[in-house]
């Protein structure tokens, strides 16, 4: 599903909404997700999913082709956990 297949879904469900206001809470939503993954928090949307980051430690690759070690430094990452009672629904 798009962005906009999810402005159009909402206006359905909420007919007195209009799909401008639809979209600026959805756009607003998005950048403080944004925001809060670039520093680092915790998060947490209850029966829907979590976001943690995680850092992966430098560590030696090898490059096939030159036969060479590279070098991979350390990155920060996002996990992502579906919760339990989605998971269900999903496999029902």
């Amino acid at each position: 599903m798009f962005k906009e297949d999810l402005i159009c879904k909402v206006c359905e469900r909420n007919k007195q909404v209009k799909k401008e206001d639809v979209r600026s809470v959805i756009d607003a939503t998005i950048d403080t997700i944004k925001e809060a993954m670039v520093s680092k928090e915790q998060i947490l949307l209850k029966g829907l999913f979590s976001l943690n980051s995680y850092k992966t430690k430098a560590r030696t690759g090898y490059n096939f082709k030159t036969k060479e070690k590279v070098l991979i430094p350390e990155r920060k990452n996002y996990s992502i956990r579906i919760s339990r009672n989605l998971k269900q629904q999903m496999n029902d």
